[in-house]
């Protein structure tokens, strides 16, 4: 005999399932869904008798009007909607999974192109700020944490501490559901902090207004708030200063994934880029790796060198505190420029004139 639940308790199983769907693309999903059963209404089937059959049938038709990416899309959504929906699971049709998979084979998607460091730095450094400081703010933002446009056009004022030598920024709602902050260090390259300081500065005084980005024009802030579409828009004019005559090509998602190829540069691991862009998926986020030029570069030197270090008598890097780090032969290293601390391993050093130097060796 069936176990009789009472009717308040499937009032509020309902309510949960149907929480199962994302807050944010709810409406999204329902309107796949409702495409669905139209598609099931017209052609005389039953929305509780969903087989493989029906779905191959749909994403075919679907195919010859869909790309790739709006394919696997729909797919995802649908199969969410009628799990929630009608009970019904999906997500062992192989047949459909092979057909959706068969089409990406020799699809390339089309990526926002992205801004190099000497691209960044060059407009930081000459685009004049009473022009270009809305978009310079933007930017810092953006590489520095990684951020989407959505999450740009929430941040409060509130979210953004200047500590000093540090700006601390908190994002309260991601795109994955939870909170995420990033840090904007004090450093001379880029100068961030400086833009960031001198756009705050310029806020009006007498205002309700709490969002952080605020419309500039002509030297100053106005109270208007910063849309999205024109956040989307800023790459594209970074890139046609830059002098870029495909321009367009860097969208809105440029900054993203401008500041994940940046950290992969530099030497981030897998781990460091999937906290930094909060990627769950292993597969995202080695994209931006496998697109990296300093990963490829390493992994040229090991074929050609059998050698992943760059340079082959000796390597040095200069950091904030001006320390030098050697690998193998010292000589004829001239140090007397720096001022504060030299670290050397597996060094011998011969020279003279040697001020204001301190030698640790390891």
């Amino acid at each position: 005999m069936d176990e009789i639940i009472p009717k308040t308790i499937l009032e509020r199983a309902d309510k949960a399932n149907e929480n199962l769907l994302p807050r944010k693309s709810r409406l999204q999903y329902d309107k796949e869904y409702h495409n669905f059963e139209k598609w099931m209404l017209k052609n005389d089937l039953k929305i509780t008798k969903v087989s493989e059959t029906v779905l191959m049938g749909y994403f075919q038709e679907l195919s010859e009007s869909f790309s790739l990416n709006s394919l696997w899309s729909k797919y995802s959504m649908l199969r969410s909607t009628l799990l929630v929906y009608k009970k019904i699971d999906i997500k062992n049709c192989s047949r459909l999974e092979t057909f959706l998979k068969q089409h990406s084979k020799g699809y390339i998607p089309k990526k926002s192109k992205i801004l190099t460091r000497e691209d960044i730095l060059k407009f930081m450094k000459e685009a004049p700020d009473d022009m270009f400081l809305l978009e310079k703010v933007v930017l810092v933002m953006g590489i520095f944490g990684g951020l989407r446009r959505d999450e740009l056009v929430k941040l409060n004022v509130d979210d953004v501490d200047d500590r000093g030598a540090v700006v601390v920024v908190k994002i309260r709602d991601t795109k994955t559901g939870g909170p995420k902050s990033f840090t904007i260090i004090e450093e001379e390259e880029m100068n961030a902090l400086s833009f960031l300081r001198k756009y705050t500065s310029l806020r009006p005084k007498i205002t309700k207004e709490r969002r952080y980005f605020l419309g500039y024009r002509n030297g100053r802030c106005i109270s208007q708030v910063v849309g999205k579409n024109t956040f989307g828009s800023v790459p594209s004019k970074i890139a046609k200063y830059l002098g870029y005559v495909d321009a367009k090509a860097f969208t809105g998602h440029c900054l993203r994934r401008t500041s994940a190829t940046l950290l992969v540069d530099a030497g981030g691991d897998m781990l460091t880029l999937k906290r930094h862009g909060q990627w769950k998926s292993d597969t995202v986020a080695s994209g931006y790796i496998e697109e990296s030029m300093a990963s490829k570069n390493k992994i040229s030197r090991l074929i050609g060198t059998g050698n992943g270090e760059a340079g082959t008598s000796r390597e040095t890097e200069t950091s904030g505190e001006n320390k030098i780090l050697c690998k193998t032969d010292a000589s004829n290293l001239n140090v007397s420029s720096f001022k504060h601390s030299v670290d050397l391993g597996n060094c011998s050093i011969s020279g003279s004139s040697f001020t204001n130097c301190t030698f640790n060796f390891k």
